[in-house]
C-alpha cells in the first residue's frame, strides 16, 4: 500500500501538478502583467497571455476547491461554492476526530508513545483472538456473545435472497455523485 501510494503521488504530481504552488505562480505572473500595464501599457500578445492566465486561474481555483470537497467528504456543499476554509475545517476536524492519541495498558497508565500504543493494540486482540489454533473457536464464540445483534432473522433472510436486476439499477441510481469510484476509479458524476 506504501509503495502503491507512493507512485500515485508522482503520478499526481506529474499529470496534475501541484495545484497550491501553481496558483501561487499564475499570481505572480498576473502581478507582473498588471504591473507591466500600469508602466507601459499592453500589447495584443500581452493581453491575450493575461486572459490565458485568467482562464487557468479559474480552473486552478475550482480544482483547489474539488481538492477541499473531496478530502473533507462534505457532499451537501457543491463545486463553485468557494468555501475552501470549511472543507479545510472539516478536513482537519475529521483527521483529529480518528486519531488515537492515547490508551490506558494493563496498569492503568496512559499512554501516549506511537510504539507503545502499537503494543497495547497489539497485546489487545492477541488476548481477544488468541494465537494458537484451540482458541480461535473460543475467541470467535466470545466475540459473538459481546456483540449486539443488529439483523433479526427476517432481515437475515432478506438480505441472503437472490439478488434482482431492479435492486442493483436502483441502488446504482441511488449512488451519489461523488461516492463509489468504479474500476477505472472514475465517479458517477463522470457518467
Amino acid at each position: 500500500m506504501k509503495y502503491l501510494r507512493n507512485k500515485i503521488k508522482i503520478w499526481n504530481v506529474e499529470t496534475f501538478k501541484n495545484i497550491f504552488s501553481e496558483k501561487i505562480r499564475v499570481e505572480v505572473e498576473l502581478d507582473r502583467l498588471n504591473n507591466l500595464v500600469i508602466e507601459k501599457g499592453m500589447s495584443n500578445e500581452e493581453f491575450n497571455t493575461k486572459n490565458s492566465l485568467k482562464v487557468g486561474l479559474v480552473e486552478i481555483i475550482l480544482r483547489e476547491e474539488m481538492f477541499w470537497q473531496d478530502k473533507s467528504r462534505e457532499l451537501w456543499i457543491e463545486t463553485g461554492d468557494s468555501n475552501s476554509k470549511f472543507f479545510h475545517a472539516s478536513l482537519k476536524a475529521k483527521r483529529n476526530k480518528n486519531i488515537i492519541n492515547h490508551l490506558m495498558d494493563d496498569s492503568g497508565r496512559l499512554v501516549g508513545k506511537a510504539e507503545e500504543l502499537e503494543c497495547i493494540v497489539v497485546k489487545y486482540f492477541e488476548k481477544i483472538l488468541g494465537s494458537a489454533v484451540g482458541q480461535n473457536d473460543e475467541s470467535v464464540g466470545y466475540l459473538l456473545d459481546i456483540i449486539d445483534k443488529k439483523i433479526s432473522e427476517e432481515d437475515n433472510a432478506i438480505l441472503m435472497s437472490p439478488i434482482t436486476k431492479d435492486e442493483v439499477k436502483k441502488a446504482t441510481f441511488d449512488l451519489h455523485l461523488h461516492k463509489a469510484p468504479g474500476l477505472d476509479g472514475v465517479t458517477m458524476e463522470f457518467y
